[in-house]
């Protein structure tokens, strides 16, 4: 799971637009290639994922097989672990993506997207990550102001009608305020409101 040789063209790259960006991550996980599935995540998230899958904090790279259980462990956590089960019949279908025009200064640019697959949906929160500003070198990884998944959490009822929303887990309602205008807007409108 960890970066490939450098004669392999990046992915994404800064022009790469978030669907891009969810579409790959939802085709890693459909085919169960969870090295992808890892690269797709931002930064702070791998970071996460690598620090739960440390022995020792003292351990610069995680053993292989530590991260994959813990990149398991998070979708579990997030009761989302049908979402790496391969299913060829289950196609995802994005419903819509849409980002918040005017974001709080000092913030990341967000996406968010609903997803479905089988009878649930997930919403997904995709974030531009920022340049290299000289801090931390592990912020140097080529990948500056490129798409990449945030976090991923199960959104509404599924067709069972279990209730899966977690807002109580929204700190700052901008979430809320961003799934609300999903609702409101078709997907056709999109492109056209959030240009």
């Amino acid at each position: 799971m960890s970066s490939s040789s450098s004669s392999v063209q990046r992915f994404p790259t800064p022009e790469t637009p978030p669907d891009e960006v969810l579409e790959a991550h939802l085709d890693a996980m459909r085919e169960g290639e969870l090295p992808s599935v890892y690269h797709l995540f931002s930064r702070a998230r791998k970071l996460e994922i690598d620090n739960a899958a440390r022995k020792d904090p003292r351990q610069s790279e995680p053993d292989p097989s530590r991260r994959e259980n813990a990149l398991r462990a998070f979708f579990e956590l997030r009761q989302s672990q049908e979402l790496l089960r391969p299913n060829k019949r289950s196609q995802p279908s994005i419903l819509s993506v849409v980002g918040d025009p005017d974001p709080p200064g000092g913030r990341l640019a967000t996406k968010l997207a609903r997803v479905r697959v089988g009878s649930r949906c997930y919403r997904f929160t995709l974030t531009r990550q920022s340049a290299y500003d000289g801090g931390d070198p592990r912020d140097n990884d080529g990948y500056g102001r490129c798409w990449f998944v945030w976090e991923i959490q199960p959104d509404g009822k599924d067709d069972g009608g279990r209730d899966d929303d977690s807002d109580d887990d929204d700190d700052d309602g901008a979430s809320r305020r961003i799934l609300h205008r999903i609702e409101k807007i078709s997907t056709k409108n999109i492109e056209t409101v959030f240009a």
